[in-house]
């Protein structure tokens, strides 16, 4: 029997296996009814080795789904589209938006890299929507996610370009794909800007369930305060799963505390990993 689901970490910050490489990012192959997807593309320099050496043909990719606009998780397009020709694209209306990220004695850019003419004139089909979106048999994005509780709030050094100066970006973009299975529901998040606990409450009110079974992605809690992991943890505890893989952006100490609270269901998912059921 074919598997139902396949799914390969190609672009994680972490790799333990021999010839491939890790770099800052996200990008996660996904097999599902027999059509192939990346969910992101991570910066550029790891897509395409990672890829060959994983046994994941990029020609052969059905469409891209963009988590949201940051380097980290865009920068890969442009080699998958010059691999893969024509594409469709999956994303937020506001992907190109300016973006920085603001310290006391820095400021960088990190929006997409490439300008959207560029990536349309090399074969990116755009397909752009706000809305919980059903983009092939059961398999969803989530459009923008409510931002419902007190504690998952996006640190300031997040800026978005407004007229001549910077404004605090809510990163309304943000979304998580979500694959109806017939072991239930699986949620990949790239970044988790809008907060773990956000998406799963959205998507649990879309399916009108709490029950899930796997979890994976980033869940964006690297500068999180221990007050806001903490509630994180108890929050978490009112859903149900099987599986849970912090990976990316999650941080240690949060990796660390999923684990204390959840270790028969934590999952240690880097580059090279492979999950699949039927």
């Amino acid at each position: 029997m074919a598997n139902e689901l396949i799914i390969k970490i190609l672009v994680e910050e972490t790799v333990r296996r021999a010839n491939l490489l890790a770099e800052h990012g996200l990008s996660i192959f996904v097999e599902f009814h027999n059509r192939k997807f990346l969910f992101d593309t991570g910066q550029l320099m790891s897509l395409s080795w990672n890829a060959s050496q994983l046994g994941v043909d990029l020609k052969a990719i059905d469409a891209v789904i963009l988590s949201h606009g940051h380097y980290d998780h865009t920068g890969g397009l442009p080699e998958l589209v010059k691999q893969r020709g024509a594409v469709p694209v999956f994303a937020h209306p506001d992907i190109f938006q300016k973006r920085f990220h603001v310290t006391e004695n820095a400021s960088r850019d990190v929006g997409i890299p490439w300008k959207r003419k560029t990536l349309e004139a090399s074969g990116a089909q755009f397909h752009l929507n706000r809305n919980f979106t059903e983009i092939f048999p059961d398999m969803f994005t989530t459009g923008e996610i409510p931002r419902e509780n007190d504690f998952e709030i996006i640190e300031n050094g997040f800026q978005i370009k407004k007229g001549t100066g910077l404004t605090r970006d809510a990163i309304r973009d943000d979304q998580a794909l979500v694959l109806n299975t017939k072991r239930g529901l699986v949620v990949i998040l790239g970044c988790g800007h809008s907060g773990v606990v956000n998406t799963l409450s959205a998507i649990g009110k879309t399916f009108n369930t709490k029950r899930f079974y796997a979890i994976l992605g980033g869940f964006h809690l690297v500068h999180a305060s221990e007050q806001r992991i903490r509630k994180t943890m108890e929050a978490l505890g009112d859903f149900s799963f099987d599986i849970i893989s912090p990976m990316h952006c999650t941080g240690f100490r949060a990796s660390a505390e999923i684990y204390k609270t959840f270790p028969e269901k934590f999952r240690d998912w880097h580059v090279g990993d492979i999950w699949s059921f039927s």
